[in-house]
């Protein structure tokens, strides 16, 4: 039962850090973790490097792992916006961890 889960772990983590690592995916969350709504072209005016191909595909794979939720409730208006799902935020504070590590750590090898 014990191998079980741990092997159930596994799978879940590895699934998480395979999305996790991709380009762009966590600075796509980071940006989230600073606004509370944002739009597809905020995320274009922040991360000017990331083309709008790329973009669309991450923000599509958050959705599905269920970490940012789009919205488009605003009937008049054709505008949706990304927030982060709770799952998201519960992880705000290993994001932080992670950037404290490597700020001390920058340039180490």
């Amino acid at each position: 039962m014990e191998n079980e889960n741990h092997e159930h772990s596994t799978e879940i983590i590895n699934e998480l850090f395979a999305t996790l690592s991709k380009k762009w995916t966590l600075l796509i969350i980071y940006e989230m973790f600073h606004h509370d709504k944002m739009r597809f072209k905020d995320y274009q005016e922040n991360l000017p490097k990331i083309n709008t191909r790329t973009l669309s595909m991450r923000l599509v794979e958050l959705e599905e792992l269920g970490f940012i939720h789009k919205d488009s409730s605003q009937k008049a208006s054709k505008i949706i916006y990304y927030s982060l799902s709770q799952k998201a935020k519960d992880l705000f504070d290993t994001f932080m961890a992670l950037g404290k590590w490597s700020q001390k750590w920058d340039g180490e090898k």
